[in-house]
C-alpha cells in the first residue's frame, strides 16, 4: 500500500512494516525504523476505583472490609492498616466477594482456567488459595455465605439455587426454576434455613 518512489526505488508498506524495492534487480528489504515515542498508551495508569466498584462486604466484627474493584478483590482494615490484593494480579476476573465465617479468609468466584470456580483466599497470609474447581457452579449471578457454617448459597444462570459445602467440597441443587432466576435469597442467622423466591 501507499507506494512512493524517488525515480529509482519504490517504498511501500505491507502488514505494518515499510519495505524498499529496487526494480533494477528485484531486491526488496524490510526497513528497520527507530521511532522514539513517549508510549503514552503503554504507560502505567491510575484509574479511580469508583468507576469499577462491583462488590463489598464486611467481616463479622466489622474490622475488615473487602471490595471487588475492576474484577480484583482487595481487603483492608476498616479503620487502618495495609491493603491486601487477593488472587492473580492480571488475566483473571473475580466476582461475588464474601467473607468466610472465620473472618480471616474471603470466598470469590474466579474465571481462571476458562470457567467459573470458587476460590478461598487467606487475606493476610501468602498461602495458595484453596480452589474448588471440580464443582459445576455454572455462571453465578449472586453468592451469600452462611453466617455460622462453611456453606455458600449460589444462584446461577441456569436458575438454580445451590448450596456448596466449602469443607467437604460438595454441591447440592436446592431448587430450580423453569421460568426465571431465583432471587431475594438469604440465610437465617443460625444457618439452619435459607429463604428465597422462586418463579413457578
Amino acid at each position: 500500500r501507499n507506494a512512493s518512489t524517488d525515480g529509482l526505488r519504490i517504498v511501500y508498506h505491507a502488514g505494518g512494516d515499510i519495505y524498499l524495492l529496487d526494480p533494477s534487480n528485484g531486491n526488496h528489504m524490510r526497513l528497520e525504523i527507530d521511532f522514539n515515542s513517549p508510549k503514552i498508551q503503554a504507560s502505567r495508569k491510575f484509574v479511580s476505583a469508583s468507576n469499577g466498584f462491583q462488590d463489598y462486604t464486611l467481616n463479622q466484627d466489622a474490622s475488615l472490609v473487602a471490595l471487588n474493584v475492576r474484577g480484583k478483590p482487595i481487603a483492608f482494615g476498616a479503620w487502618e492498616g495495609p491493603v491486601y490484593q487477593q488472587g492473580d494480579r492480571q488475566g483473571v476476573r473475580y466476582q461475588h466477594i464474601n467473607f468466610h465465617s472465620d473472618s480471616k479468609r474471603i470466598v470469590v468466584v474466579s474465571d481462571k482456567g476458562g470457567s467459573e470456580r470458587l476460590e478461598i483466599h487467606n487475606i493476610k497470609e501468602s498461602k495458595r488459595p484453596l480452589v474448588l474447581s471440580d464443582l459445576d457452579i455454572g455462571r453465578p449471578s449472586q453468592m451469600k455465605l452462611s453466617p455460622t457454617e462453611n456453606l455458600a448459597a449460589i444462584v446461577n444462570h441456569r436458575n438454580e439455587l445451590l448450596i456448596v459445602n466449602l469443607n467437604k467440597k460438595s454441591l447440592k441443587v436446592v431448587d430450580r426454576s423453569k421460568h426465571n432466576i431465583i432471587d431475594g435469597f438469604d440465610w437465617s442467622p443460625d444457618s439452619r434455613y435459607i429463604a428465597y423466591s422462586c418463579s413457578e
